[in-house]
């Protein structure tokens, strides 16, 4: 007879402490890449023993945990086996065989009776008295199952949601369970067999959303750039980076003369016959910097960097599964991507569309969902104004969000007293692609009266001014530049394939290269930039980088300035005045009214030969 509080203790040693031995080191294994878990178990627990009906139970525990672990972490590149060891002839085993006749007359009877075992499922059993070895064979690849070891296997835990609920609608009326989307998973691993580099080709739709989930699902490193992107700067990326597969809509397909592999929801994978460079273990994205002028230019994401954003800003949202978000801005997009990862860390509902807020279509499908949330630039609340928006009643919208850089004040006061007079949320948000898109937030309720501040750090993160001299400043008032420290801030940029074996460079702090003013209550404001960048209509723009490509196509000598509501051009030759306003538009892919290009007679240089842009006339 066993004593409860030893049947208890016999459990917790040889199943309880087993389990959360997997669960720790299988994290571990699979932020390196992969593993081999080996448990002991015992031929007890394969054929069973008279008189050891409560050890037995605890080894058969072992081998059935064993065979689930092994289907469940497959996925990861961790292999679980089981060694279930016979009888052994030790000190201990003469002891008892030689003294109790009642055991066996004989041990190697005993033994034959466990050779003559067979197989269990699929165990392979071998015995003999020194060793006795209980093997279990696992596909690496093989499909992933629930089982008790509750340790998610994919991105965000699609596979812990409730497999009815719906992930993802798109304006085509395509839909998506969050069942549908890890089978799909599963099917995206088992085709693409090892860790590689992808392209995704994106568009606001199910095929393309389903691709980036079950790329970051299966460890496979995507690059997410527009489908439209200009020839030149995907043959660029193509060339610099050589991905071995695309992922790209189906329609585009004609483009490219390599393998089909398979297609789903109008989206096709594409095999290059390209080799992928090596890939630094805790890569995990790839993304242009915004709005990137035919630069092959990338930002370098970690698992750690994706998976915090999507908890910090979910936490700071306060999403839930009955969430229902309207995804209009670009997946190629750092904000855009926010917006989809954050809800499905929370299980929820996004609605994706690719149409313009001009477009009545837009509004028919916002409303047809019953979208609870909306996320949009400076750009998209000037053309919802002009829509009148404001005037709108739109119950069931509850939380609107703004960043991708600074609004109007008188705009930005309007979307504050409509959100108010409403019973609406509007928290505006700052953030940049190399942050994992945002950083900083302020709360709705001091919307009103904090107008045009990106308010606090996001949680988990820390905001700081420093000085020139990099010097961090104390004082509760003041003005410098912006530095974010948190578990979003990425791995560094690269510039070639060369690059994406690098490891993390930033470690976790960021000096933004905004100008910013901190007031009394620990609020900031954007005032200004330190480098030559503008964000046009929500878009990141080097201004060197466009001097550079007007050089570059046309040979001619040009200066690049402006503000965040337009650049100017100047040139000193007037008939490339056209040519140079379609070449910009062309690589930045925003529209003409963000250029204005300024003939004048002559650059301004100092005695080095620098332009001087504070000498520069603006109209």
């Amino acid at each position: 007879m066993v004593l409860r509080e030893n049947l208890e203790q016999m459990y917790r040693v040889n199943v309880f402490a087993v389990i959360e031995m997997i669960q720790t080191v299988s994290r571990l294994m699979a932020r390196s890449g992969g593993g081999s878990i080996i448990n002991m178990a015992s031929v007890t627990g394969v054929i069973g023993s008279p008189g050891q009906v409560a050890y037995s139970s605890t080894k058969g525990a072992v081998i059935t945990m064993t065979k689930s672990a092994a289907k469940e972490l497959a996925p990861l590149h961790i292999r679980v086996n089981a060694v279930a060891p016979g009888i052994v002839k030790t000190e201990r085993f003469e002891e008892l065989y030689e003294t109790d006749s009642d055991k066996c007359q004989n041990p190697k009877d005993r033994t034959r009776k466990i050779r003559h075992s067979g197989r269990c499922g699929q165990c392979l059993c071998f015995s003999c008295l020194r060793q006795s070895r209980l093997y279990f064979r696992t596909d690496l690849r093989g499909r992933r199952v629930c089982g008790n070891l509750n340790i998610s296997n994919m991105f965000l835990n699609i596979d812990q949601k409730n497999p009815a609920d719906i992930a993802a609608i798109d304006d085509h009326e395509d839909s998506l369970t969050y069942g549908e989307l890890v089978r799909f998973c599963d099917h995206f691993g088992e085709v693409l067999s090892k860790r590689t580099l992808i392209f995704i080709l994106s568009e606001n739709c199910i095929g393309a959303f389903a691709g980036y989930i079950g790329a970051l699902s299966n460890k496979i490193v995507p690059l997410i750039i527009h489908s439209h992107t200009e020839s030149g700067l995907f043959q660029n990326l193509l060339s610099a980076y050589r991905p071995e597969y695309l992922w790209l809509p189906e329609r585009l397909g004609h483009e490219y003369e390599s393998e089909v592999v398979f297609g789903f929801k109008h989206y096709i994978l594409v095999k290059t016959g390209m080799t992928p460079p090596p890939l630094y273990k805790e890569l995990s994205l790839l993304l242009p910097t915004s709005g990137s002028t035919g630069s092959s230019k990338l930002v370098r994401h970690s698992y750690k960097n994706v998976e915090a954003n999507a908890r910090n800003v979910s936490l700071l949202f306060g999403l839930d599964k009955h969430e229902r978000a309207l995804a209009a801005l670009p997946i190629y997009y750092t904000m855009g991507l926010s917006v989809i990862s954050s809800h499905i860390y929370a299980g929820a509902t996004i609605l994706l569309t690719g149409k313009s807020l001009t477009d009545g279509k837009f509004w028919t499908f916002m409303k047809e969902h019953r979208a609870t949330s909306f996320t949009g630039v400076p750009y998209s609340f000037e053309v919802l104004q002009k829509l009148r928006f404001f005037r709108m009643d739109i119950p069931h919208l509850q939380l609107i969000t703004q960043g991708g850089g600074k609004m109007d004040e008188k705009l930005f006061r309007t979307c504050a007293d409509y959100a108010e007079k409403n019973g609406k949320k509007f928290i505006a948000t700052y953030g940049q692609t190399e942050g994992t898109a945002r950083m900083a937030y302020l709360p709705a309720h001091l919307a009103s009266s904090k107008i045009c501040s990106i308010g606090r750090a996001i949680p988990n993160g820390e905001l700081s001014l420093v000085d020139e001299q990099g010097k961090l400043i104390l004082e509760k008032e003041a003005t410098g530049q912006l530095v974010y420290k948190g578990p979003n801030v990425t791995l560094g940029y690269a510039f070639s394939a060369d690059d994406l074996i690098r490891g993390d460079e930033n470690q976790g702090v960021l000096f933004t290269g905004d100008l910013a003013r901190r007031d009394a209550d620990g609020c900031y404001y954007i005032i200004g930039r330190i480098g030559r960048f503008l964000k046009l209509f929500g878009l990141r723009v080097g201004l060197d980088e466009c001097e550079r490509i007007i050089k570059a196509e046309y040979n001619l000598f040009c200066a690049c300035t402006g503000t965040d509501k337009g650049m100017y051009v100047y040139i000193t030759d007037g008939k490339f005045a056209d040519k140079v306003l379609d070449l910009l538009i062309r690589k930045t892919h925003i529209i003409a009214s963000a250029f204005k290009v300024i003939v004048i007679p002559e650059i301004p240089k100092n005695e080095a030969g620098k332009i001087l842009y504070s000498k520069l006339i603006k109209e």
